[in-house]
This record gives structure tokens, sequence and C-alpha cells, in this order.
């Protein structure tokens, strides 16, 4: 499967269907049916270069992340931008759901981590303690009580949602 027109920076699976989508430095995100390995469409909001995706659980949403500094939730019946959550100071690295819920997480080069209110798009709680350096990745795990937290300091962090 080719088409960006720049290196890919994630490729994410859909948790149901054939579907598998990429992001990629030329600021745009395709989805692929993998099974016959052809493009099925393209994305394009962000401002800069996509670095991060993921489905939520009833893979209706597709969250991406980009250095625009912005997160956008992506309807996938009418494949557009459902909200933009602004927030972060810098670019924005990584995000995750949290399974079975209406909640994102997303991590930042501005060394903080937000809880984000996906229905209403609002951000929750900004965590910007744990890390003295860029976070890199978040990850939740697959009960929605625990989330890790990556950084460019060389260390992980485990933080309790409850």
């Amino acid at each position: 499967m080719q088409g960006h027109r720049a290196k890919i920076t994630k490729i994410t699976v859909h948790p149901f269907y054939n579907l598998v989508a990429t992001a990629s430095e030329d600021a745009s995100i395709r989805l692929w049916d993998f099974e016959q390995g052809e493009h099925e469409r393209t994305l394009k909001s962000h401002a800069g270069m996509v670095t991060f995706l993921d489905f939520n659980s009833n893979g209706n949403i597709l969250a991406s992340c980009a250095t625009d500094l912005v997160i956008k939730l992506w309807n996938l019946e009418t494949f557009t931008v459902q909200k933009t959550l602004q927030g972060h100071e810098h670019e924005v690295s990584g995000l995750s759901f949290v399974p079975n819920s209406d909640f994102l997480l997303s991590c930042s080069r501005d060394q903080s981590i937000k809880f984000w209110d996906t229905m209403s798009g609002f951000c929750l709680l900004t965590l910007t303690h744990g890390h003295s350096d860029w976070i890199r990745r978040i990850s939740v795990s697959h009960s929605g009580r625990l989330f890790a937290s990556a950084s460019k300091d060389e260390s992980i962090v485990i933080w309790n949602c409850e």
C-alpha cells in the first residue's frame, strides 16, 4: 500500500473492520482496506505532521494529533472532523482513548498530559508533574484504570485513573 508523500509516522488497525489508518509527515491520514490492499480515503485537516492515531473502542471515531498543536476527532461515518481539541502548548506526540468511555488522554512536547471529554471537547485535567522532558507516548490499560507515559527524560510513569 503506497500513497503518502512523506514518511509514515503511525499505523493503527480498526477494532472491527478490515481497515487500517496511517498517519504521515505529509499532514494527511489515509484509510486502507488491508485485505484488498486498496486506498479507501484520505483525511486532511491538520496543518502539520500527523504524529499519532487511535480508534475509540466502538470504532466510530479516529483521533489524530499533530505538530500543529491540536487533536482532531474524526467521525468515521461522515469522514469529517467532529471536534478539534486545543490546549497543548507544543506538538502533541501521543494519544490514547480510555476503553469503553468518552475520554481521551494526550501527551505533548510541552511536558503535559491532558484528559479530554470527547463529547464536550473540554479538557478535564492537565498533569504537569511526573516528567522533566518531552512526553512522547501514552498508553491506557485495557481496564482503563491505569495508564503509562513515556518521556524523553528516559522514564516511564504508571498513573492511576481512579
